[in-house]
């Protein structure tokens, strides 16, 4: 497939970045370019194609990168976006909290969080309000620290600190993304945990400025996803083959919603009035005002499982992506209308990689409106395809520019606007062993 470019410019950042030239041109596939160059991890000198573009004001820019080999135990597997996207906050599988700079920064840390441990994230996305849950395991063995604090993006020093393990508290995956979630203003705070004693699982409840739980919630099942509304008043929960719905004053739980067998494919609306489930099917559900109803499915081919997904704030825009199981070689990003129903105003297949390792889609994100929208990858050991793709609604039938990580991309964010883009993963290919990690951020339109 035919794709014009323009002039080359090169940047020293360890990543390759690609841009589409027109929103009207030829459907193009992002990895017939070769956006990162070197070996299969993509670490050489970054290659920038740019085209021009008749929307926004110039092309998309990585800003900065930050980015440590395999053998640095400094894996980055989480992170969330504050205050309007001023900063971005991430954690993972040691390596602490690290809080950067997006516009204006350099990829150079302003503040670590030191932690021998596992490190969970969130963050207010309209205020400087930055919460961080920790646990350790001493030498794989019996855990030894759980505590949740609170931050601000001024200082690496607690606001306060819950130690949730002297209160008889444990969590064993809080590097996993989705597992903590905040309200706009970060006001309310949920977090998923288990009663130490008999590994019950529980939601903490947490105010700002307070250092202890206002409430918790006892679940019938783990917790595999937290979604919380931007005005803190509702979370949505993704466990087991349910998503219940929790009063986040009262503790009042709306019917649960059984969805079946599911993924961390979940995506709920800003105000929670649209969730969106995936496994084997992709399964839409919207308010009535006193419980959800089941607005459509759409079954994914090729024995798919979907990976990833996000709902817009317009409580009708949404993005999908997944990986054919049949083959573990393809991976799909979707993009419907909740109010036109399951079939896909868009389509965009990633190249084919015969590749024992597959292309997972790990997360996705989209802007306010659905006007933009970003995917992020495992990728494979010959990376045809770079780990986070991102696309323009107006052009829905080619990635706007992707960016290619030195290894696997974990999660993929962007402020409401569209603006700005930030993504975290991994040294190496996440089915390899090793560790390693990456922060990224991008301003994709001005």
């Amino acid at each position: 497939m035919k794709l014009e470019l323009g002039s080359l410019v090169f940047f020293g950042v360890g990543v390759g970045l690609l841009h589409c030239s027109s929103p009207t041109s030829v459907p193009a596939d992002a990895s017939l370019l070769d956006v990162g160059g070197g070996d299969a991890r993509g670490n050489d000198d970054a290659l920038v194609l740019d085209g021009g573009d008749a929307v926004s004001s110039g092309p998309p820019t990585i800003l900065w990168g930050y980015h440590k080999p395999n053998g640095s135990p400094n894996l980055r597997s989480t992170m969330a976006m504050s205050n309007g996207g001023a900063h971005v906050w991430t954690g993972g599988f040691w390596g602490g909290g690290k809080l950067f700079k997006v516009a204006g920064g350099d990829g150079t840390p302003l503040w670590e969080y030191e932690k021998p441990g596992c490190f969970g994230v969130a963050a207010a996305k309209s205020s400087d309000v930055l919460y961080g849950v920790w646990d350790r395991k001493e030498d794989n063995g019996p855990l030894v620290a759980f505590e949740v604090s609170e931050f601000t993006s001024a200082s690496s020093t607690p606001l306060w600190t819950y130690n949730g393990l002297a209160e008889g508290y444990t969590q064993h995956s809080i590097d996993t993304a989705g597992l903590m979630a905040t309200s706009a203003d970060g006001n309310v705070l949920a977090v998923a945990a288990q009663i130490e004693k008999d590994t019950t699982p529980v939601i903490l409840f947490f105010r700002k400025g307070e250092g202890k739980p206002y409430a918790t919630h006892v679940l019938p099942s783990g917790g595999r996803q937290l979604r919380m509304s931007d005005d803190g008043s509702t979370l949505l929960v993704h466990g087991g083959t349910e998503v219940r719905r929790i009063d986040t004053k009262s503790g009042a739980e709306s019917p649960s919603v059984e969805v079946g067998s599911g993924t961390d494919a979940f995506g709920m609306s800003a105000d929670a009035s649209v969730f969106v489930q995936g496994f084997f099917k992709l399964k839409a559900y919207r308010w009535n005002g006193s419980s959800y109803d089941a607005a459509w499915e759409y079954s994914l081919d090729g024995k798919a499982t979907s990976g990833a997904v996000a709902v817009a704030d317009d409580n009708d825009s949404i993005v999908a992506a997944w990986t054919a199981t049949s083959t573990n070689q393809l991976g799909y990003v979707t993009r419907f209308s909740l109010k036109q129903g399951n079939v896909p105003t868009w389509r965009y297949d990633l190249k084919p990689d015969k590749s024992t390792t597959g292309q997972s889609a790990a997360w996705a994100a989209i802007s306010s409106t659905g006007a933009w929208s970003a995917v992020s990858w495992w990728g494979t050991e010959h990376n045809v395809n770079p780990e986070v793709t991102v696309f323009r609604d107006e052009a829905p039938s080619e990635p706007y520019f992707g960016i290619d990580l030195p290894g696997s991309g974990f999660v993929v964010g962007m402020t409401n606007d569209g603006r700005y883009l930030t993504a975290v993963g991994k040294g190496v290919h996440a089915n390899e062993t090793g560790n390693g990690g990456s922060v990224v951020a991008a301003e994709i339109h001005r």
